[in-house]
C-alpha cells in the first residue's frame, strides 16, 4: 500500500513539475524585468512558455519562432509599444499556436510588393491567436500568408498605409470582432483563401473597400459586420470559387446590406448597398445611397432587372455592372460619384441587342462608361415647357456644355443637338437632356399663359382660339394691365364646337379685382376642365389698358392662343391683336 501511495504522489509530482515547465514566465520592461528585449526573451523561452512584457516602447522587430504565449500588460500607461522603426514587420509570427494579446504594434517598413510586404503583424504559421492589439502606421496591419486555423479577434487595426488586415492563400481563420478603420487600401481583404469566416467586425472609412473578397475565394463567410462609409464587394463576381460564399445580416450605413443570388422577382426598397448575383428580374429603387465604395452591383449576368429612382452620391462607383445584360437603368440621379455607372464586359463586342439600357438619369458630377445604350430605345411621350413631346430621351450630364459648347436645343423639345460620347468608350447618348430628368415629366401646372405683353393698347373685343398643350383645370382669368393702369377684362364666353361651356364677368375694383371668377355653364361649378389638344373659342370684352400681344398666334406656356379679330372701341378690326391672359 505504501508503495503504491509513494508511487501516486511521484506520478503527481511529476505532472506538477512539468506543468510548472510549461508555465515558465518571462518578464520584459525597461527595467527591474528579466529582460529589456522582447527578443532576448524568445531567444531564451522554451515553447509553450509565457512571456509578458510590460508597458514601455521597445524599438525592435520582434520574430516569433516557438509556441509561446506574449503577453502585454498595461501597468499604468498604455499597452506595451513594439517600434520596428520603418523597418521590416514589427512583429512575425513563424511559429504554430502562438498567442499574442495586448500589444500596439507600429512604424512597420514599407514594402508592398506581391511576393515581400512588411506589416504589423505578419503571419506565416498556424493556429495562432491574435487578440487586442491595436496595430496603427504600418505598411499593412496584420497579413496572414498561406497560414490557417488562426483566430483574430478584437484588434483594432487603423490609419495603415496597405490593408488592415489581408488574409491570402489562408484557410479556415476566424476573423471576428475587429475594427478596421481609416487604412489607405481595404480595411479586410480576403484573397484567393477559402473556408475563412469574417463575422461581427466594424470597417469604416477606408479608401479601398470595406471588406472584399478577391482572387475567386469561396466558402467565405461574411456575416454580422457592420459598414461605415464602406462597402463589400468581390472583384471577380462572388461564388467563382468550389462553394458558395454566405453573405448575411451585414449593415452598411444603418441598413441592411442586401445580397442575393441565384434569385428572381424581388423588389428591393430598403438598402445601405445592393449586390446582384446571377438574378433575374429585381427591381432596386429608391434608395438613399451615399459615402460607399459601390453602391449597386449587377455581377455575373444578372439580367432583366430594374434599377430606377435611387439617389447615389459621394461612392467610388454608383452603379456597377459585371457581365450582365438586358437590365434598365433609369430614373435615378448619380451626384458626384468617381463613376456613375460603369459597364464591363470581357468581351466588349457583347451581342449589341443584350446590352443594358441607361437613360433618364442625372449624372452630376460623374464619369461613366462602358458597352450600353445610352438612350431609351423607343419614344417616349413627355411634358417639357408646358409641351407635349414624344422623343427617344438620353439622359443629363452637368459637364455636357463645357464638352459640346456650340450645341444647340433641337426644336424647343428639351433635346441638345449633338451626341454625348465623353467616356462612353465609342457609345454615345444620341439624346442628351438639357434639364434634369425630372422636368420631362413634372406634372403639368394648371395653368395657361401668354405671359406679358405690350402696347399699343385700347379697349375692345377679342375673338380667337386656344389649345391647351395638356389638361387644366382653371377657376379664374387674369388680364396682364399696361404699367400704372387699372386695365382688366369686363367679360368672357368660352366655347366648345360653338356651346358655351364657361363665362365670367368683372365685378369692380373691389376685393380680388384683377381677376375673372370663371361659372361652368355645364354644372355650375366655379371651374372648368380645358383638356389637351382640345380647340376653344373665346370672346374677351377688355376695359382700357390691357396688355396686347401684337401677332396671329403665339405658343404659350400650357398651349397655343391665336387671334381671330379684335375690334376696338373705335369699330376698327385687327387680325393680330391677341389679350394678354392668364388662366389659373
Amino acid at each position: 500500500m505504501q508503495a503504491v501511495i509513494s508511487a501516486v504522489m511521484l506520478i503527481a509530482l511529476s505532472i506538477y513539475v512539468g506543468c510548472a515547465s510549461a508555465a515558465t514566465i518571462y518578464t520584459v520592461c525597461p527595467s527591474g524585468c528579466n529582460y529589456t528585449s522582447i527578443q532576448a526573451a524568445i531567444e531564451a523561452a522554451e515553447p509553450g512558455n509565457i512571456i509578458e512584457v510590460y508597458s514601455g516602447t521597445y524599438y525592435e522587430n520582434v520574430n516569433v519562432t516557438k509556441r509561446l504565449i506574449l503577453n502585454g500588460v498595461d501597468t499604468g500607461t498604455g499597452k506595451p509599444v513594439v517600434d520596428a522603426g520603418g523597418s521590416g514587420s514589427v512583429i512575425a509570427l513563424n511559429a504554430n499556436g502562438i498567442t499574442l494579446e495586448g500589444f500596439t504594434v507600429t512604424n512597420s517598413g514599407h514594402r508592398s510588393g506581391c511576393r515581400y510586404r512588411d506589416a504589423g503583424i505578419m503571419v506565416t504559421s498556424n493556429n495562432n491567436a491574435i487578440t487586442g492589439n491595436n496595430v496603427n502606421n504600418n505598411e499593412d496591419g496584420i497579413y496572414l500568408d498561406s497560414s490557417s486555423h488562426n483566430t483574430i479577434t478584437v484588434n483594432i487595426v487603423r490609419n495603415n498605409d496597405g490593408y488592415g488586415i489581408c488574409i491570402s492563400g489562408s484557410y479556415s481563420n476566424n476573423i471576428r470582432g475587429n475594427t478596421a478603420c481609416n487604412n489607405n487600401e481595404d480595411g479586410i481583404c480576403i484573397s484567393g483563401s477559402d473556408y475563412n469566416n469574417i463575422a461581427g467586425n466594424t470597417v469604416s472609412n477606408n479608401n479601398g473597400y470595406g471588406i472584399v473578397l478577391s482572387d475567386g475565394c469561396s466558402n467565405t463567410n461574411t456575416t454580422g459586420n457592420t459598414f461605415v462609409n464602406d462597402s463589400f464587394y468581390d472583384c471577380l463576381g462572388p461564388g467563382l470559387g468550389p462553394g458558395p460564399n454566405i453573405v448575411n445580416n451585414n449593415i452598411v450605413n444603418g441598413k441592411p446590406l442586401v445580397y442575393l443570388k441565384d434569385t428572381s422577382d424581388i423588389v428591393v426598397t430598403d438598402a445601405g448597398q445592393v449586390i446582384l448575383v446571377n438574378c433575374t428580374n429585381i427591381t432596386v429603387k429608391n434608395l438613399e445611397l451615399s459615402n460607399i465604395d459601390v453602391g449597386i452591383y449587377l455581377a455575373m449576368t444578372t439580367e432583366r432587372s430594374i434599377i430606377s429612382h435611387n439617389n447615389i452620391s459621394n461612392c467610388g462607383y454608383g452603379i456597377l455592372l459585371w457581365e450582365s445584360y438586358n437590365n434598365s437603368i433609369t430614373g435615378n440621379n448619380l451626384i458626384s460619384n468617381g463613376v456613375g455607372i460603369c459597364v464591363w464586359f470581357a468581351d466588349p463586342s457583347f451581342v449589341f441587342s443584350q446590352r443594358n439600357r441607361i437613360y433618364l438619369n442625372n449624372f452630376i458630377n460623374n464619369t461613366c462608361g462602358g458597352p450600353s445604350y445610352w438612350n431609351s430605345t423607343e419614344e417616349i411621350p413627355y411634358t417639357y415647357n408646358g409641351h407635349m413631346y414624344t422623343n427617344y430621351l438620353g439622359n443629363y450630364w452637368s459637364n455636357y456644355k463645357d464638352d459640346y459648347p456650340n450645341a444647340e436645343e433641337i426644336d424647343r423639345c428639351g433635346i441638345w443637338d449633338m451626341p454625348y460620347r465623353r467616356h462612353l468608350q465609342g457609345d454615345k447618348d444620341k439624346y442628351p437632356l438639357m434639364r434634369p430628368w425630372e422636368n420631362y415629366f413634372a406634372p403639368a401646372p394648371s395653368i395657361f399663359d401668354t405671359d406679358t405683353g405690350t402696347y399699343p393698347s385700347i379697349m375692345g373685343t377679342h375673338t380667337g382660339t386656344i389649345t391647351p398643350s395638356h389638361n387644366h383645370n382653371v377657376t379664374k382669368l387674369y388680364t396682364y394691365p399696361c404699367t400704372g393702369t387699372g386695365g382688366h377684362t369686363e367679360s368672357i364666353n368660352l366655347y366648345e364646337n360653338s356651346t358655351l361651356i364657361a363665362n365670367g364677368t368683372w365685378d369692380g375694383y373691389h376685393g380680388d379685382w384683377h381677376n375673372i371668377t370663371l361659372h361652368n355653364i355645364t354644372n355650375g361649378t366655379s371651374y372648368v376642365t380645358l383638356l389637351q389638344d382640345h380647340k376653344y373659342n373665346y370672346t374677351i370684352r377688355t376695359a382700357s389698358y390691357p396688355q396686347i400681344l401684337h401677332t396671329t398666334s403665339k405658343e404659350v406656356t400650357g398651349g397655343t392662343i391665336t387671334c381671330t379679330s379684335f375690334v376696338d372701341t373705335n369699330g376698327n378690326i385687327y387680325n393680330d391683336w391677341i389679350p394678354a391672359i392668364k388662366f389659373f
